[in-house]
């Protein structure tokens, strides 16, 4: 009903004009946080840095805060607040456990989020299983992968 649809979301419903929203705020989220990218990461280092370097301090944790609030919301909107968490959080928790540097994190976190849900898809798809559970599923067995590559790095 309402409140399993509210928690994992039925993706496979999406409206094309939704899809078309969705992909032109996506896309402007994406390139204001590229745009700012390296001044972000230097006000979550340290905002007095920041201020020395003459970045806007407050505008940019305001951008930083809407591309963040945008995303949210584009995804709990789409999928569901559970599959949202599972596609934020979890990617960034194997990206965490596996990376050496904050690059790394960055793009581990990016192709984890997108295998997951791409691999999810294609499994429930094929098996005729509801999409947003079997990603998060995805996402965990990633996870438990990863811990056990923390534990295991050389």
């Amino acid at each position: 009903g309402e409140a399993e649809e509210a928690l994992v979301g039925n993706i496979a419903q999406i409206s094309f004009i939704e899809t078309i929203i969705v992909v032109i705020l996506s896309i402007s989220v994406l390139f204001l946080t590229r745009f700012s990218y390296r001044k972000i990461v230097m006000l979550n280092i340290n905002e007095d840095l920041a201020s020395t370097e003459n970045i806007n301090v407050n505008m940019h944790n305001l951008l930083y805060l809407l591309c963040i609030a945008v995303a949210i919301s584009l995804s709990v909107y789409l999928v569901g607040g559970l599959i949202t968490v599972a596609l934020f959080a979890v990617p960034a928790a194997v990206a965490k456990n596996i990376s050496r540097n904050l690059s790394e994190y960055k793009s581990i976190a990016i192709m984890v989020g997108i295998f997951s849900a791409i691999l999810g898809i294609f499994i429930a798809r094929f098996w005729n299983w509801p999409i947003g559970p079997i990603i998060i599923l995805v996402n965990v067995i990633l996870f438990l992968t990863s811990i056990f590559f923390k534990k295991h790095r050389i």
